[in-house]
């Protein structure tokens, strides 16, 4: 271990000097050597403290200055102790320095990658939505062929109960006109020698009504078995446009929910919202449309009640 040094740098070269043991040297062959030895060519002047003829390894004494003055010799060490200073300084700074330039990269790249992972899972869950909504507007669509199915064959339907309801109508103005020249008869007294022009178109009248009594009664038959059928498909179809609107409801709410979600959700994704707005501003229009197709249906049902009842009034009335 070295001795500890005090500031003073001449007190600090003699007790190096002094703390160094050494053997004692002739003082004409020190003097010779250092008059011979051209000043150019001394390691002083590299090394201050350093001798090549007299070397430490060599005869175990340290080599003395070679200066003239002291006060170079120390000038020129202090400056390169505060050379060596500045540069560990600069070497710190650099450090420092780099060690934060790190540090802040680090925690750059984890926010961007927790950032990264939730936009990926975001994604992913408007991914799940958007399907499941696919998904429904597939059902919606084929709900919506079927009913449009039934609707067009109780169309049909109704297009032959009307057909009906004409013919019935028909035999209710036959009938009307058979009553009143019945009472025309009872009142005139008419006899075995009335004219045959009053017979004639009595007794077609009585074998034409017979005739379309007889066939009146499988039509009223298959009428009322129209009118319940007519009502089943009614109820299928008010109960169809239930869920349709449940669906609608649902879709509305998941339209909102997307909507509510953050403004960084990819543009493929805004896309695809406005597409399930106009799929479900088509599927609300369908559900009018089969409201509006219920209620006509009721009508002609209703229809068909009356025309029903009218004509049982009218077979009560002939039967009498």
């Amino acid at each position: 271990m070295w001795p500890e040094v005090e500031e003073d740098p001449k007190s600090e070269i003699s007790l190096l000097v002094s703390s160094v043991p050494r053997t004692p040297r002739p003082l004409e062959e020190s003097v010779v050597d250092e008059i011979n030895e051209p000043m150019a060519q001394s390691p002083a002047v590299h090394n201050r403290y350093w001798d090549s003829n007299d070397s430490f390894r060599l005869c175990s004494s340290a080599g003395r200055c070679t200066h003239e003055s002291w006060d170079v010799c120390e000038m020129a060490r202090l400056e390169e102790i505060n050379e060596t200073r500045n540069r560990s300084a600069q070497m710190e700074r650099t450090m420092r320095w780099w060690t934060e330039c790190t540090a802040n990269w680090r925690g750059k790249w984890k926010q961007m990658k927790d950032e990264r992972n939730w936009a990926r899972a975001e994604t992913e869950a408007a991914l799940e939505q958007l399907k499941e909504a696919n998904e429904k507007i597939d059902s919606l669509q084929s709900m919506k062929r079927r009913s449009d199915s039934d609707i067009a064959r109780l169309k049909a339907q109704l297009t032959t109960a009307l057909n009906l309801s004409d013919n019935k109508e028909l035999i209710q103005k036959l009938f009307a006109t058979a009553t009143a020249e019945k009472n025309t008869q009872t009142e005139e007294g008419a006899t075995v020698s009335a004219p045959e022009a009053a017979q004639w178109p009595s007794n077609s009248f009585s074998n034409g009504f017979r005739d379309a009594s007889a066939q009146r009664d499988p039509s009223d038959e298959g009428d009322d078995e129209l009118a319940d059928e007519l009502e089943r498909k009614v109820n299928a179809l008010s109960t169809r446009c239930s869920e349709l609107e449940t669906l609608y409801s649902e879709a509305k709410t998941e339209l909102a929910t997307l909507r509510e979600r953050p403004p960084q959700a990819p543009v493929k994704l805004n896309k695809e919202i406005e597409l399930l707005k106009t799929e479900r501003d088509e599927a609300h229009n369908e559900v009018e449309t089969l409201k509006m197709e219920k209620e006509f249906l009721m009508q002609q049902l209703k229809m068909l009640k009356k025309s029903a009842t009218t004509s049982t009034s009218t077979e009560s009335l002939a039967n009498k």
